[in-house]
């Protein structure tokens, strides 16, 4: 009996394996417009997800200021509950992200 109402189990998470955590990023790289930014764009969001577990809410709203190369570190101020919290990240996460922002801001001129 429910007393509160009819409840809902939660979905076990689907964990990708490596094969196709691959297939996937080969199938971004050929979103259109394939020289724009949506290609990079969806890659470094993947990637962020894939290597650093982060919330999707929180990788979308991610801004510039808020990834710290010099300390490899995530400053995620816009969290699911509205609380700070710092994110380590990899060198090459890092320079990932350094590539994506140099991309980025070449395409912008």
């Amino acid at each position: 009996m429910h007393y509160l109402g009819p409840t809902h189990q939660r979905l076990l998470p689907y964990i990708y394996n490596a094969a196709e955590i691959n297939r996937l990023i080969t199938a971004v790289s050929n979103l259109i417009p394939i020289d724009g930014l949506r290609p990079q764009i969806i890659r470094a969001l993947i990637g962020l997800l894939i290597t650093n577990g982060i919330r999707p809410c929180e990788a979308v709203r991610l801004q510039c200021n808020e990834v710290d190369m010099d300390e490899n570190v995530l400053n995620i101020s816009n969290s699911n509950v509205w609380y700070q919290r710092i994110v380590p990240i990899s060198t090459s996460t890092a320079s990932e992200l350094g590539k994506y922002r140099y991309d980025a801001f070449k395409k912008t001129l």
